[in-house]
């Protein structure tokens, strides 16, 4: 059985203790957690992948929240699958809640 933690309850733990984030994701490890759930914009715009995977995690999850009606999200979409593939995780795509307007796009 694989056992993971969100990485932002590292980060809390952290904001907690002043324990550095590397020697909470040892801890981790030493508990027999073996991956974590990250979210892509912390996985592309923080130190978090090197320091999971210098602690010997694997990123279990990739998850995101998205505004799925927007055209926008489309490259970002992309980018973040290509991520979990390379990173062998699960992916999740938390869509959000669709005003009148945008669930009258996608009925169309």
């Amino acid at each position: 059985m694989r056992i993971s933690v969100f990485y932002d309850h590292i980060r809390q733990a952290h904001e907690q203790t002043a324990i550095p984030v590397s020697q909470l994701l040892r801890q981790a490890v030493d508990l027999g957690i073996t991956g974590i759930e990250l979210n892509y914009s912390q996985a592309v715009s923080s130190d978090a992948l090197e320091l999971i995977t210098a602690a010997g995690l694997s990123v279990s999850c990739l998850w995101e929240f998205y505004d799925m009606p927007s055209a926008d999200e489309t490259a970002h979409i992309d980018r973040h699958v290509r991520l979990a593939k390379e990173l062998g995780s699960k992916m999740l795509v938390v869509p959000g809640f669709l005003e009148d307007a945008g669930r009258s796009r996608l009925s169309r």
